[in-house]
């Protein structure tokens, strides 16, 4: 399959006609403002850029983020959580891992895989998913942690996480029920994504970010 790298610029009232790529990425017009759209061969979505009124445009797209093979379990979320307390025995450090899709004569399954990294309590840095032998386009979620303090996403997060995946910050760490947020990226923006839209985990094991900040306007998207 040929994949495009091309980013296209499509205005709402036109959208039917363009079906979305593997790829690359759109920026749609619309008459609530302008949106990003992005297709990978595992996630589907579509995040808002600006808000602003298009009074010619219709108002036909809302944010979303499909999983193309499902939601992935939650024993994967609690492996994470459960190895990066046992990383922090010695002196708290964040960790990151990668959730990627597995294909395998169809029998296809999400796996978890923590790439080499240098950690602080402040900043992680690890190998790309392909050092790994990972294609980046299988690559679901990056999952990481902030062992002592809030989910929250910080300004070197921002800066860091500028592909197109789920973004998973688990917060509070040690808590019997950590703090967990989420969000879809599209190459540098974002849009908040409940925990369990992404997982089948219940609500009940965690307290999820973006409840806890539901006055945040997630139109700012960051």
């Amino acid at each position: 399959m040929k994949i495009s790298k091309a980013v296209r610029y499509i205005t709402s009232d036109i959208l039917e006609a363009h079906e979305p790529r593997f790829g690359g990425y759109d920026y749609i017009f619309a008459g609530s403002g302008v949106w990003k759209r992005a297709m990978s061969t595992v996630l589907h979505a579509c995040v808002p850029v600006a808000k602003c009124k298009i009074a010619t445009l219709p108002d036909v797209v809302q944010p979303h983020a499909t999983l193309m093979y499902g939601k992935m379990p939650s024993a994967l979320l609690w492996r994470a959580i459960e190895d990066a307390r046992k990383q922090c025995a010695r002196r708290p450090t964040e960790s990151l891992y990668h959730v990627a899709l597995q294909l395998d004569r169809g029998h296809d399954f999400y796996t978890l895989a923590q790439p080499k990294q240098i950690a602080t309590l402040a900043k992680v840095e690890a190998e790309t998913p392909e050092s790994m032998a990972i294609p980046a386009s299988h690559v679901v979620a990056d999952i990481h942690t902030h062992p002592l303090g809030s989910a929250r996403p910080s300004k070197t997060d921002d800066a860091d996480e500028t592909g197109f995946r789920i973004y998973v910050i688990i917060g509070d760490l040690f808590a019997q029920r950590p703090l967990v947020f989420c969000r879809v990226g599209i190459f540098g923006d974002f849009w908040p994504v409940p925990a369990h839209e992404v997982f089948d985990v219940a609500w009940h094991d965690y307290r999820d970010q973006t409840t806890i900040d539901r006055h945040v306007d997630h139109w700012e998207g960051h």
